[in-house]
């Protein structure tokens, strides 16, 4: 009987873990990335730890800040080349150089949210659109290929955004 009960608990749905906001980024989109994502480590949430200068471990999902957004593209893509895939949370900013000079060289996916983001405590959401750069190597990518472009959107996003019930009835999309 033991075993059987054990076996029963293994087909089980895991437990959906809903994670809280950080100063940078809302709860929602941290428990969405980890329902898309393998997500085994955060460096920006990781105490004693300088992510930009020690190495990252597993797969991990940073939402840098937007004027070091380079940086940090340019640390995912060596990480990446490591064999540690990771998912950053960035603007869409496509007419940038590192864009086309870093993120169109080395990610692997991008992922353009169709819906708004604020950063925790913010009234107005980001200026600009946001994107999830995947980096998790170039296999099967010519070097001067650009990696395929998704346009995603949330489930339930709406919910999280807006919080008053009229708003969430004059501006979400009614299918």
């Amino acid at each position: 009987m033991e075993g059987q009960d054990d076996l029963k608990r293994s087909r089980e749905e895991p437990e959906i873990v809903q994670f809280q906001d950080t100063a940078r980024t809302p709860g929602w989109i941290r428990t969405w990335v980890h329902r898309e994502f393998p997500i085994t480590f955060e460096p920006l949430e990781t105490e004693n730890f300088i992510p930009l200068v020690q190495g990252w471990h597993g797969f991990s999902f940073v939402h840098p800040p937007h004027e070091e957004a380079q940086l940090w593209c340019e640390k995912a893509v060596l990480e990446s080349q490591k064999g540690n895939p990771s998912v950053l949370l960035l603007p869409a900013v496509f007419n940038s150089i590192y864009w086309r000079s870093v993120i169109c060289r080395g990610a692997t996916e991008i992922r353009i949210l169709k819906c708004p983001v604020k950063r925790p405590g913010a009234k107005k959401q980001i200026v600009s659109q946001m994107a999830l750069v995947i980096f998790a190597g170039r296999d099967g990518l010519a070097e001067r290929e650009d990696p395929p472009v998704f346009m995603v959107e949330p489930p339930e996003w709406e919910n999280n955004y807006y919080k008053r019930a009229r708003n969430l009835a004059r501006f979400s999309i009614k299918n």
